[in-house]
């Protein structure tokens, strides 16, 4: 009777769990998993990736790590080619935007408002990827420009990106060189979740929704303490002697590896207490400075972002299930860059 009980208990609970993987992957998060891809290193596998945990996007991954639209195809004519003004988006999870459907996500928007330019059709691809910085963007220029050969390229930043290419908990990173820096390819990275990290024999697991999801509150949980040093506005943040030769040096490399270079700087902003004019961020300013200095458009968002919520009361980052004014952009934030974007290559 005993043994009887325990096997009902035991295939209930996986009844249970069955049915609350098919629910949570509707309706909260449903990964592809990763591969690792010789160049590019750890990629999103092909698939659908629905997110609702921040927003609700259902996000089609192509070869390559290709973003809601495919790469060019490698086999195309000449004439082909010719036909087409490519735009490559580069940038962190603000770029590849999971947290909104594929309609939505700037890069798009930015082709639907722009259909031609210079009497060509315009394609634009979105090369985004959780957690990258511009060492990522440096590192991997010799693939994009063979792979997608784009006309011109946009580069999503903002604030904590730039720190950021101090860590080594990255797939690539920068480190000191002498009097100069390098740019170094980490092939161990694994994940920024310390549990996934930690368990890495378990680390296929984490493609079924129950265990992300308990994965991702265990890894809240942990940061919890140790939130606060992330936002370069926190009073334990601690500016370094060599950031300015840093941000130079980057930046410097990628005016030089890409064509038609253009940064949009996604600025961190307290939506909860605008009466006041707020003070730009640390790195903000610096990139600012840094790309006039070495002649590199920059649309920095600040301003569309603040007119706007005053304009609408809706803040740029933000949706009703998390809290509004953080987080990743919404369709409001998406809209504005996508804006902000074709204007200029149409007034350029």
């Amino acid at each position: 009777m005993r043994y009887k009980l325990a096997g009902k208990a035991l295939l209930a609970l996986l009844v249970a769990l069955v049915a609350w993987e098919g629910i949570l992957e509707v309706t909260t998060i449903r990964t592809t998993g990763f591969q690792q891809h010789p160049e590019l290193g750890r990629i999103l596998n092909p698939g659908l990736y629905v997110n609702g945990q921040e927003g609700y996007g259902i996000t089609k991954i192509y070869a390559e790590g290709a973003i809601a639209q495919p790469f060019p195809d490698p086999n195309e004519t000449a004439a082909a080619r010719k036909a087409e003004y490519r735009i490559l988006f580069l940038g962190d999870s603000y770029t590849e935007a999971l947290q909104v459907g594929d309609q939505v996500k700037f890069f798009r928007q930015v082709q639907t408002r722009m259909p031609e330019l210079d009497s060509r059709k315009v394609m634009t691809y979105d090369a985004g990827r959780s957690s990258a910085s511009p060492a990522h963007y440096a590192y991997l220029a010799d693939f994009y420009k063979k792979r997608v050969d784009p006309d011109a390229v946009v580069i999503q930043i903002n604030e904590n990106d730039l720190k950021d290419l101090y860590g080594e908990n990255a797939s690539y990173y920068a480190t000191k060189d002498g009097d100069s820096y390098k740019l170094v390819f980490n092939e161990d990275f694994v994940s920024r979740n310390a549990v996934a990290a930690k368990l890495q024999a378990f680390y296929g697991l984490l493609r079924l929704s129950v265990v992300r999801v308990g994965s991702d509150h265990l890894q809240k949980l942990l940061e919890k303490d140790e939130a606060a040093p992330d936002d370069t506005k926190s009073p334990d943040f601690t500016p370094q002697a060599g950031d300015e030769q840093l941000v130079s040096w980057i930046f410097g490399i990628l005016k030089e590896k890409y064509p038609k270079l253009v940064f949009v700087f996604l600025p961190q902003i307290d939506f909860q207490s605008l009466d006041g004019e707020q003070q730009p961020g640390y790195f903000e300013e610096m990139a600012e400075r840094t790309a006039k200095e070495q002649g590199i458009p920059m649309l920095n968002m600040r301003r569309d972002f603040v007119k706007a919520y005053q304009d609408t009361g809706l803040p740029a980052y933000g949706f009703s299930n998390t809290t509004y004014g953080t987080g990743h952009m919404n369709s409001s934030g998406h809209d504005l860059v996508s804006k902000a974007v074709a204007n200029y290559f149409e007034g350029r």
